[in-house]
């Protein structure tokens, strides 16, 4: 199990970095997306070209009500699910709390 999962955010942006990768490449070209893009774009590519109605991709992107069961508890859990993306961080690429946000140096700029 991977334990630094992350769920991304509809705002957050993703950049591909693998260009020379031809399945990758192939897809981009399918859901017509650039390597550079924001989460909500990306969901967004998949959605549209559904042949369903607006009300059912809505549903897509906030969630359709469910239950669930798995093998780490007992029982079923009520809740929602959604399309996301998720990302898993390199280790060795993982901030220090030593490291700066490089947004910082931005931010205290003065204009």
């Amino acid at each position: 199990m991977i334990d630094n999962i992350e769920i991304l955010h509809s705002e957050d942006v993703v950049e591909l970095r693998d260009s020379s990768n031809q399945p990758i490449n192939d897809l981009l070209n399918v859901i017509e997306i650039a390597y550079l893009f924001k989460v909500e774009d990306f969901i967004e590519s998949l959605v549209e070209p559904l042949n369903i109605d607006e009300e059912a991709k809505i549903a897509l992107r906030e969630g359709i009500a469910c239950r669930v069961m798995t093998t780490r508890q007992k029982g079923w859990i009520k809740g929602k699910v959604k399309l996301g993306l998720h990302f898993i961080p390199e280790i060795d690429d993982l901030p220090t709390a030593e490291s700066k946000n490089p947004l910082d140096e931005i931010r205290n700029t003065s204009i």
